[in-house]
């Protein structure tokens, strides 16, 4: 989409259309609405040759990257709802026994209801996968979607757009934005029902504090400066190996990518032999934002050394690993989105913890160690969305699994059952007759008091011979209340 062609887009009109096609969408059973998923797999396939190169000329990377990273992770995305979907939004009713005696009978249920007009700020390191992702699940929960792409990202988009309307999604259903700040500033402004925000943090708060006066919820998957850990027991080739390709996938590009790396004293000297031939098998040449460059820099010449890379360039060598850097450095506590990572040596697990907490990044931890169980005991220390042990970024691809973080990382996840509800909101519907039991329309009773305290005895008594003394006063009382 070209944004000057749409510079007179009433966004207003827009929300219109989107609304209008949602509330009949929302009639329709979680069943029928998975009917098209089967299509849109079929069609993708028919087409995968012509959406790789949209990918490419975005993500300069090879075929074989992009078809692993954006078109299988999406069918699996789409069969996981396929199989999935219709139990996970189903209606859960409540059954009688476990109400509270003293509210009476009724019936109740929780169902499951579409926010409306869902606003998609997507991303642009993986242009295809993230928002069709999001997108595909907001339409299964009933909802109606505003993509709005990231910079030159519009490719993609309207390829995902165009395959909806052929597999039999409503037109109206998925519109496509222009790519530019302001078209999002507008949507929210005009009053979309939810957003769902795949970015930076600074981006994040310029969305929550638009968001903030029309109170709208929001799904915010911020920045990672994801952390690992290597315990001292660790495969040292095995981290050498996790570590060099999560720094080269998407040259770097990528929000759970190891930026922050600790390692155990005593795996560090065997590691540091492994990292610089492993890193050099995926080098590679990309440029740097100044800002990230000139930390690097000032790092540096405060005394941290390289472990691999080049910066003396107008082109740097990638991935650029250092060790040694300063605790106060902006590679250990500022974001950045590059093929860029700090190494820093720690005496015990403790240690790493600490360090660990001072960035407030919070999107993924992975942790490498021979002894799982121990790994899995210093899990639960760590506060982050994502934890993998012994492997990086590719097990998130899973579609069972949310994705999401805390803390600086945002909060709400996409993806798996739990994004699929976050995509709807609860509906309590409680049903009585017109004849059934409602004391509480009745006029305050002066013995209402006693009566509530015979129940709380009843109920709640420590003793054994208190709630016997409970029912048998309760009892005595109802007797002369009479009907």
């Amino acid at each position: 989409m070209n944004d000057e062609l749409h510079a007179d887009l009433d966004v207003g009109e827009t929300i219109s259309r989107a609304r209008k096609a949602q509330s009949q969408w929302a009639q329709r059973s979680v069943g029928t609405r998975l009917r098209i998923l089967p299509e849109l797999r079929f069609a993708l396939a028919d087409e995968v040759d012509e959406i790789v190169p949209e990918i490419k000329a975005i993500r300069a990377v090879s075929d074989a990257e992009i078809l692993s990273t954006e078109i299988l992770p999406f069918f699996a995305a789409c069969q996981f709802l396929e199989k999935h979907a219709q139990r996970i939004l189903a209606t859960r009713r409540l059954s009688a026994g476990g109400r509270p005696k003293w509210l009476g009978p009724a019936r109740s249920r929780v169902e499951r209801s579409p926010w409306g007009v869902v606003l998609i700020l997507a991303p642009a390191n993986y242009p295809f996968f993230l928002a069709a992702t999001q997108a595909i699940q907001a339409l299964v929960a009933g909802n109606a979607v505003l993509l709005k792409p990231a910079p030159n990202c519009s490719g993609p988009a309207n390829f995902l757009a165009a395959l909806c309307q052929r597999a039999g999604f409503p037109s109206a259903l998925l519109q496509i934005l222009p790519e530019n700040v302001q078209m999002a500033e507008s949507a929210i402004d005009a009053g979309v029902d939810k957003i769902h925000l795949t970015g930076g943090g600074e981006t994040g708060r310029q969305v929550l504090t638009r968001a903030a006066s029309p109170l709208t919820p929001a799904t915010m998957e911020l920045s990672g400066m994801d952390a690992m850990i290597v315990r001292a027991d660790a495969d040292p080739k095995r981290v050498a190996q996790a570590l060099s390709y999560g720094l080269s996938v998407n040259k770097g590009e990528t929000c759970i990518a190891p930026r922050r790396v600790y390692v155990h004293c005593d795996a560090y000297p065997k590691l540091l032999e492994l990292l610089a031939e492993s890193l050099k098998a995926r080098a590679f040449q990309e440029g740097l934002p100044e800002m990230l460059h000139a930390a690097i820099d000032n790092a540096l010449q405060a005394g941290a050394k390289t472990v691999f890379g080049q910066l003396d360039s107008e082109n740097p060598q990638l991935p650029i690993l250092l060790h040694e850097v300063p605790l106060d450095s902006p590679l250990w506590l500022s974001e950045h989105f590059a093929a860029v990572s700090a190494m820093k040596v720690v005496e015990s697990d403790e240690q790493a913890l600490e360090h660990l907490a001072e960035s407030g990044f919070a999107l993924g931890v992975s942790i490498f160690s021979e002894d799982v169980d121990a790994a899995n005991r210093l899990q639960r220390a760590i506060v982050a969305g994502v934890i993998t042990i012994n492997d990086v970024i590719v097990p998130t691809a899973d579609p069972r699994l949310p994705f999401g973080g805390r803390q600086s990382s945002g909060f709400g996840v996409t993806r798996g059952e739990e994004g699929l509800l976050d995509l709807t909101t609860p509906r309590v519907v409680i049903e009585r007759t017109s004849k059934s039991w409602a004391p509480h329309f009745e006029l305050e009773h002066p013995t209402d008091s006693q009566l509530f305290l015979g129940f709380v005895r009843i109920g709640h008594s420590r003793r054994l011979s208190e709630r016997i003394r409970g029912l048998i006063a309760t009892a005595k009382l109802i007797i002369q209340r009479g009907p």
